[in-house]
């Protein structure tokens, strides 16, 4: 350690392991290394409210509708040409194409209202990704979201949620966030802001301090 600072009276203050709970730059994390931070903080933190009527959870509308897509199998799309196509859409009855197209604007207008909730979640929870909210926000509103292709949203919302979490970065949102750097926070310890969390045992409190 002297060696590497050239200071002869350099002294260790403090021993921080990996995944030690701090918070950084406003934000809770965990440390992943020297200068890098995983996300710490939950996305999501609307509480589901037992119906005692209906003896289920109440939902947000969007909610069951990402799920299912975060769950989704991945499926190998199967080539069909258009003559195929013709043969499908002609077997298909009017009433069954109706209610198809009902059931896909339904879904659409569940991931818009998603896509605002999440953006406004990054932009007021999470100052290290506020920017990525901004940008959300201007570049896929309501209205911008229901003209965009269902596949599309579906995978806008794959890779939205990659933003906070310890994923492979991607290039799939730079059209409507700019380059998005997912994954680990990469950034040194602010020694003066910075605080360490040291919860209590059985976990209903938690201590923070400086270092």
């Amino acid at each position: 350690l002297v060696k590497q600072t050239g200071d002869p009276e350099v002294k260790i203050l403090k021993h921080i392991y990996v995944n030690q709970a701090v918070i950084h730059s406003g934000q809770r994390c965990f440390v992943a290394s020297a200068n890098e931070f995983n996300n710490a903080t939950q996305m999501f933190d609307e509480v589901p409210v037992f119906d005692e009527e209906k003896q289920e959870y109440n939902k947000s509308e969007w909610q069951y509708t990402i799920a299912a897509i975060m769950k989704a199998q991945k499926k190998k799309n199967k080539k069909v040409n258009d003559e195929e196509q013709a043969d499908i859409a002609n077997e298909k009855d009017e009433e069954a194409i109706k209610a198809e197209n009902e059931k896909k604007a339904a879904t659409k207008a569940a991931i818009a209202k998603f896509l605002q909730y999440y953006a406004k979640s990054l932009k007021d929870r999470f100052p290290i990704y506020s920017d990525y909210g901004v940008k959300l926000l201007e570049n896929l509103d309501s209205e911008k979201c229901l003209e965009l292709e269902l596949e599309k949203l579906q995978m806008i919302v794959k890779e939205v949620m990659k933003i906070a979490t310890v994923k492979e970065r991607t290039d799939a949102l730079k059209l409507y966030v700019g380059q998005v750097s997912a994954g680990r926070i990469v950034g040194k310890f602010d020694l003066e802001k910075d605080e360490f969390i040291y919860p209590s045992i059985t976990g209903f409190w938690e201590k923070k301090e400086k270092l």
